[in-house]
Protein backbone atom coordinates (compact mmCIF):
# COMPACT_ATOMS: atom_id res chain seq x y z
CA UNK A 1 0.00 0.00 0.00
CA UNK A 2 1.42 3.57 -0.43
CA UNK A 3 2.65 5.15 2.68
CA UNK A 4 1.16 8.60 2.15
CA UNK A 5 -2.45 6.88 1.47
CA UNK A 6 -3.97 8.51 4.06
CA UNK A 7 -2.12 12.14 4.33
CA UNK A 8 -4.58 13.84 2.95
CA UNK A 9 -7.87 12.45 4.59
CA UNK A 10 -10.73 14.20 5.09
CA UNK A 11 -14.13 12.32 6.54
CA UNK A 12 -17.09 10.73 3.50
CA UNK A 13 -13.40 9.75 1.55
CA UNK A 14 -11.63 7.09 1.06
CA UNK A 15 -8.42 5.80 -0.70
CA UNK A 16 -8.01 2.76 -2.70
CA UNK A 17 -4.24 2.30 -2.76
CA UNK A 18 -2.10 -0.23 -2.95
CA UNK A 19 0.32 -2.28 -5.07
CA UNK A 20 -0.94 -5.10 -6.14
CA UNK A 21 2.08 -6.36 -7.90
CA UNK A 22 5.30 -5.78 -6.08
CA UNK A 23 4.43 -4.16 -2.16
CA UNK A 24 7.94 -5.10 -0.81
CA UNK A 25 9.63 -2.55 -3.63
CA UNK A 26 8.70 0.80 -1.32
CA UNK A 27 7.06 -1.24 1.90
CA UNK A 28 8.60 0.32 5.61
CA UNK A 29 10.06 3.39 3.80
CA UNK A 30 9.20 6.70 5.45
CA UNK A 31 9.38 10.32 4.38
CA UNK A 32 13.30 9.85 6.95
CA UNK A 33 13.91 6.87 5.05
CA UNK A 34 13.38 7.26 1.12
CA UNK A 35 14.80 5.28 -1.60
CA UNK A 36 15.99 7.71 -3.55
CA UNK A 37 15.19 6.22 -7.01
CA UNK A 38 11.10 6.32 -5.71
CA UNK A 39 9.26 9.81 -6.66
CA UNK A 40 5.43 10.39 -5.99
CA UNK A 41 2.93 12.15 -7.80
CA UNK A 42 -0.48 13.96 -7.13
CA UNK A 43 -2.03 12.83 -10.72
CA UNK A 44 -1.55 9.98 -13.08
CA UNK A 45 0.69 11.34 -16.38
CA UNK A 46 1.67 9.05 -19.04
CA UNK A 47 5.01 7.16 -19.04
CA UNK A 48 8.09 9.03 -20.38
CA UNK A 49 9.54 8.02 -23.77
CA UNK A 50 11.38 4.36 -22.95
CA UNK A 51 14.86 4.68 -23.72
CA UNK A 52 16.13 1.29 -25.57
CA UNK A 53 16.61 -1.86 -23.45
CA UNK A 54 20.40 -2.70 -24.62
CA UNK A 55 21.87 0.12 -23.40
CA UNK A 56 21.52 3.27 -20.89
CA UNK A 57 23.76 5.25 -22.62
CA UNK A 58 26.45 4.52 -25.45
CA UNK A 59 29.39 3.76 -22.63
CA UNK A 60 27.14 2.34 -20.10
CA UNK A 61 25.15 -0.64 -21.21
CA UNK A 62 22.65 -2.42 -19.18
CA UNK A 63 23.72 -5.83 -17.51
CA UNK A 64 21.49 -8.59 -17.38
CA UNK A 65 20.20 -7.84 -13.83
CA UNK A 66 19.20 -4.40 -14.93
CA UNK A 67 17.26 -5.69 -18.25
CA UNK A 68 15.51 -8.27 -15.83
CA UNK A 69 14.87 -4.96 -13.45
CA UNK A 70 13.38 -3.15 -16.43
CA UNK A 71 11.14 -6.12 -17.38
CA UNK A 72 9.98 -6.42 -13.67
CA UNK A 73 9.13 -2.80 -13.30
CA UNK A 74 7.12 -2.73 -16.77
CA UNK A 75 5.18 -5.40 -15.72
CA UNK A 76 4.39 -3.72 -12.25
CA UNK A 77 3.56 -0.82 -13.62
CA UNK A 78 0.91 -1.94 -16.52
CA UNK A 79 -0.65 -3.79 -13.32
CA UNK A 80 -1.00 -1.19 -11.23
CA UNK A 81 -2.22 1.42 -14.35
CA UNK A 82 -4.90 -1.10 -15.07
CA UNK A 83 -5.61 -1.78 -11.05
CA UNK A 84 -6.38 2.14 -10.44
CA UNK A 85 -8.36 2.46 -13.39
CA UNK A 86 -10.53 -0.69 -12.55
CA UNK A 87 -11.13 1.32 -9.25
CA UNK A 88 -11.84 4.15 -11.72
CA UNK A 89 -14.25 2.53 -14.09
CA UNK A 90 -16.61 0.94 -11.78
CA UNK A 91 -16.72 3.58 -8.78
CA UNK A 92 -17.95 5.64 -11.38
CA UNK A 93 -19.43 9.63 -10.46
CA UNK A 94 -18.30 8.29 -6.72
CA UNK A 95 -14.25 8.99 -7.78
CA UNK A 96 -13.26 12.08 -6.79
CA UNK A 97 -10.13 12.10 -8.00
CA UNK A 98 -7.71 10.72 -10.89
CA UNK A 99 -5.83 7.99 -9.93
CA UNK A 100 -2.19 9.27 -7.86
CA UNK A 101 0.58 7.05 -8.56
CA UNK A 102 4.78 6.47 -6.81
CA UNK A 103 7.04 6.09 -9.54
CA UNK A 104 10.89 3.82 -9.17
CA UNK A 105 13.21 5.10 -11.62
CA UNK A 106 14.34 2.13 -13.76
CA UNK A 107 18.22 2.10 -14.57
CA UNK A 108 17.20 2.93 -17.85
CA UNK A 109 16.64 5.89 -16.07
CA UNK A 110 12.62 6.19 -17.04
CA UNK A 111 9.72 6.15 -14.30
CA UNK A 112 7.46 3.20 -13.54
CA UNK A 113 4.79 3.24 -11.27
CA UNK A 114 4.78 1.09 -8.28
CA UNK A 115 1.68 2.00 -6.50
CA UNK A 116 -1.30 4.17 -6.50
CA UNK A 117 -4.45 5.48 -5.31
CA UNK A 118 -7.56 6.71 -6.07
CA UNK A 119 -9.93 8.73 -3.69
CA UNK A 120 -13.67 7.81 -4.01
CA UNK A 121 -16.91 9.04 -1.93
CA UNK A 122 -18.33 7.43 1.02
CA UNK A 123 -20.59 9.40 3.22
CA UNK A 124 -23.70 8.45 3.78
CA UNK A 125 -26.81 10.56 1.88
CA UNK A 126 -28.80 12.25 4.87
CA UNK A 127 -32.17 11.06 5.15
CA UNK A 128 -32.20 8.41 2.71
CA UNK A 129 -31.39 5.11 3.77
CA UNK A 130 -32.18 3.40 0.44
CA UNK A 131 -29.97 5.50 -1.79
CA UNK A 132 -27.04 5.36 0.97
CA UNK A 133 -27.47 1.20 0.77
CA UNK A 134 -27.29 1.72 -3.44
CA UNK A 135 -24.62 3.86 -3.28
CA UNK A 136 -22.20 1.95 -0.77
CA UNK A 137 -23.19 -1.13 -2.77
CA UNK A 138 -21.70 0.70 -5.85
CA UNK A 139 -18.12 1.73 -3.50
CA UNK A 140 -18.08 -1.70 -2.51
CA UNK A 141 -18.03 -3.31 -6.27
CA UNK A 142 -15.34 -0.46 -7.06
CA UNK A 143 -13.07 -1.26 -3.97
CA UNK A 144 -13.14 -4.56 -5.41
CA UNK A 145 -12.93 -4.33 -9.09
CA UNK A 146 -8.91 -5.11 -9.49
CA UNK A 147 -8.03 -8.49 -10.17
CA UNK A 148 -6.41 -8.44 -6.79
CA UNK A 149 -7.49 -6.27 -4.31
CA UNK A 150 -5.04 -4.32 -1.97
CA UNK A 151 -5.77 -4.77 1.80
CA UNK A 152 -6.67 -0.75 1.85
CA UNK A 153 -9.25 -2.32 -0.67
CA UNK A 154 -10.19 -4.59 1.25
CA UNK A 155 -10.80 -2.31 3.75
CA UNK A 156 -12.85 0.04 1.90
CA UNK A 157 -14.86 -2.63 0.70
CA UNK A 158 -15.83 -3.90 4.15
CA UNK A 159 -16.67 -0.66 5.65
CA UNK A 160 -19.13 0.02 2.19
CA UNK A 161 -20.08 -3.48 3.02
CA UNK A 162 -21.19 -2.48 7.01
CA UNK A 163 -22.98 0.90 6.28
CA UNK A 164 -25.14 -0.48 3.12
CA UNK A 165 -25.98 -3.32 6.13
CA UNK A 166 -26.87 -0.12 8.47
CA UNK A 167 -29.00 2.01 5.67
CA UNK A 168 -30.65 -1.24 4.68
CA UNK A 169 -31.54 -2.10 8.42
CA UNK A 170 -32.81 1.72 8.61
CA UNK A 171 -35.07 1.00 5.88
CA UNK A 172 -36.88 -1.83 6.83
CA UNK A 173 -37.44 0.03 10.03
CA UNK A 174 -38.82 3.08 8.19
CA UNK A 175 -40.94 1.13 6.03
CA UNK A 176 -42.21 -0.97 8.94
CA UNK A 177 -43.07 2.24 10.52
CA UNK A 178 -44.37 3.56 7.54
CA UNK A 179 -46.89 0.65 7.09
CA UNK A 180 -47.82 0.44 10.81
CA UNK A 181 -48.90 4.23 10.50
CA UNK A 182 -50.95 3.41 6.98
CA UNK A 183 -52.88 0.49 8.83
CA UNK A 184 -53.42 2.54 11.80
CA UNK A 185 -54.70 5.26 9.51
CA UNK A 186 -56.97 2.56 8.18
CA UNK A 187 -58.09 1.12 11.13
CA UNK A 188 -58.63 4.78 12.51
CA UNK A 189 -60.57 5.69 9.53
CA UNK A 190 -62.96 2.52 9.67
CA UNK A 191 -63.14 3.85 13.47
CA UNK A 192 -64.40 6.95 12.50
CA UNK A 193 -66.56 5.70 9.86
CA UNK A 194 -68.47 3.44 12.07
CA UNK A 195 -68.91 5.87 14.91
CA UNK A 196 -70.05 8.45 12.71
CA UNK A 197 -72.86 5.52 11.50
CA UNK A 198 -73.85 5.04 14.48
CA UNK A 199 -74.17 8.62 15.74
CA UNK A 200 -76.60 9.52 12.03
CA UNK A 201 -78.40 6.20 13.27
CA UNK A 202 -79.03 7.69 16.52
CA UNK A 203 -79.93 11.00 15.66
CA UNK A 204 -82.73 9.70 13.22
CA UNK A 205 -86.32 9.60 14.35
CA UNK A 206 -87.35 6.48 15.80
CA UNK A 207 -89.37 4.83 13.14
CA UNK A 208 -86.81 5.73 10.51
CA UNK A 209 -84.14 4.06 12.92
CA UNK A 210 -85.46 1.06 13.11
CA UNK A 211 -86.12 1.17 9.28
CA UNK A 212 -82.27 2.00 8.94
CA UNK A 213 -80.80 -0.64 10.81
CA UNK A 214 -82.96 -3.31 9.17
CA UNK A 215 -81.23 -2.38 5.75
CA UNK A 216 -77.99 -2.36 6.98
Amino acid sequence: MNINSYNNYSPGREYFGGNPAKTSIISGQSKGDTDPNLQETGTSRPQPEQQPLEKKSSDNPLTQAELQLIMALEQTDTEVRNHEMAHIAAGGSLITSGASFTYQRGPDGNNYAVAGEVSIDTSEIPGDPKATAQKMRQVRSAAMAPASPSSQDLKVASKAAALAAKASSELTMLQAKQQAETNEAKAFGNMKQASDSYTRVNNLPEKDASTFKLAV
